[in-house]
């Protein structure tokens, strides 16, 4: 009995365990399939983030090189042109582009500027930093900008590549990359060695009217030993300041001082007389007369200063300067004709002509000046080229063989003395053209303890128009056109 109880009781037992157990099993079936369920719709939710991923995907190359100007950067060069790096492959609805953009720096940065500075459209004083010259968009790695003007000598350009992408309506500007500054390449680089030649005519002053003219002819070669500093570019320090020699030669004519030693007069229309020559003595009446030669003179002189530069600026992209620099010639006038001349004066009713007869009768006559130089730069594109001289004014005192005055000293009554001068000379070039306009003035001052002065000489002015050029351009200019 007791054997039967057990035994009803064990298959009890292991009945209920194998409930159990199937119930387990059951249950744990619908939690892995959950489980399993769970895991395809992350790898789903998954595979949709990558593909949204790509839709964001940048245009920009994780490397970013900076375009390239592969063209001839030249004066009068219209077309530029170069290469940019490849850009991404843009993910399905999108589209990726660059446009790139030639840009002129208005203020002087230096060699190298920063992509920070390359950005900024003023400078810290409230100026315009840069111009926009022209842009074009990119095909594949190439780009080609045309421009309505021409590039100019002395102007630094930079390119500034935008990269965006397009989806749908919607375009984004990712990135912009910068390119090296280049300077524009002139025609005729000397390098610091600079030569001008000067032609024009000059209006001096006769019997109380400018109706005197005469041709004027120059050539100049101005030598850089050392640069001057270029205002706000540290790269170049302004002091010590630069040094600068130069050697001219001119043709045109000079005044001289001269007496009357006699004349003859006639009416209206007739004939002149017979005249008598004379010397210049203390006989003499009135001032010396400073007269012009009818005869060309021509002119060597030498001389150096030191240009220290004040202030900068630019001017259709090319940094320019003004600058301060002591300054001393040195140099001699030689007659092309005779010395002696004939001074027509024209009165009321009547001609009178006499023979004029130089204070100082020599064939060669010498000078010496020292002084300031006031003038404006054009500086050049490296340090290696010279800056160009575009107008100047110089203030000077010196002594001049040609304006010799009659003094008289304890030895002799009459004797020739070359008193102390000032004299200012000066150009000003007109803005984009090689048009200028001089003055020049020669005038007597006080010599503190000098002889007694019987007869002065008198005092010289005139102007200059007429035009500049320098030479290098203006040969490479007509070997370029040549055929």
């Amino acid at each position: 009995m007791n054997t039967v109880r057990l035994s009803l009781g064990f298959t009890a037992f292991l009945f209920l365990a194998v409930t159990f157990a199937s119930g387990q099993s059951s249950a744990s079936k619908p939690a892995a399939t959950k489980l399993a369920g769970t895991t395809i719709q992350d790898k789903t939710r998954d595979t949709a983030t990558s593909q949204s991923g790509n839709t964001d995907q940048s245009c920009t190359p994780q490397s970013k090189t900076p375009p390239v100007i592969t063209s001839n950067v030249a004066e009068g060069a219209k077309d530029v042109s170069g290469t940019i790096q490849q850009l991404n492959t843009a993910a399905s609805g999108t589209t990726c582009s660059a446009k790139v953009e030639l840009w002129m720096l208005l203020v002087a940065l230096g060699d190298k500027p920063s992509d920070d500075d390359l950005s900024k459209t003023t400078d810290g004083h409230g100026h315009q930093a840069r111009t926009l010259l022209g842009s074009a968009t990119a095909s594949g790695n190439q780009f080609d900008i045309k421009l309505s003007d021409a590039l100019v000598d002395g102007q630094t350009i930079f390119v500034k590549e935008t990269i965006s992408k397009t989806s749908g309506n919607a375009t984004t500007d990712e990135s912009t990359i910068f390119s090296d500054v280049i300077d524009v390449a002139g025609f005729g680089n000397w390098g610091l060695v600079r030569a001008y030649f000067t032609s024009g005519f000059l209006l001096s002053q006769d019997q109380g009217s400018f109706s005197q003219s005469h041709l004027f002819l120059a050539f100049t070669l101005d030598k850089t030993w050392k640069l001057p500093g270029v205002p706000g570019d540290k790269s170049i320090h302004r002091w010590p300041p630069g040094i600068n020699s130069f050697f001219e030669t001119r043709l045109t004519a000079i005044p001289v001082t001269a007496c009357t030693a006699g004349s003859t007069s006639s009416g209206s229309g007739g004939t002149g007389g017979s005249t008598t020559s004379g010397s210049c003595d203390s006989s003499s009446t009135g001032s010396l007369t400073t007269f012009l030669a009818d005869q060309k003179t021509a002119r060597l002189d030498i001389g150096a200063y030191m240009p220290y530069t004040m202030t900068g600026f630019t001017y259709k992209g090319t940094p320019n300067a003004l600058f301060l620099a002591p300054i001393a010639k040195i140099g001699f006038d030689t007659p092309a004709g005779s010395i002696n001349q004939t001074q027509p004066s024209n009165t009321s009713g009547t001609t009178t002509t006499g023979t004029v007869t130089p204070v100082n009768p020599a064939n060669f006559y010498k000078f010496y000046t020292f002084g300031g130089r006031f003038g404006h730069y054009a500086m050049g594109n490296s340090k290696d080229e010279a800056p160009e001289t575009l107008s100047y004014l110089d203030f000077s005192f010196g002594r001049f063989s040609n304006l010799e005055s009659l003094v008289q000293t304890a030895a002799f009554p009459t004797s020739r003395e070359r008193l102390w001068r000032i004299s200012v000379e000066g150009i000003l070039k007109i803005p984009s053209t090689p048009l200028i306009i001089g003055v020049s003035a020669n005038v007597g001052m006080n010599n503190p303890g000098a002889p007694k002065v019987v007869q002065n000489a008198g005092d010289d002015l005139r102007f200059l128009f007429g035009a500049k050029f320098d030479v290098a351009k203006l040969l490479a200019r007509v070997v370029q056109v040549a055929p």
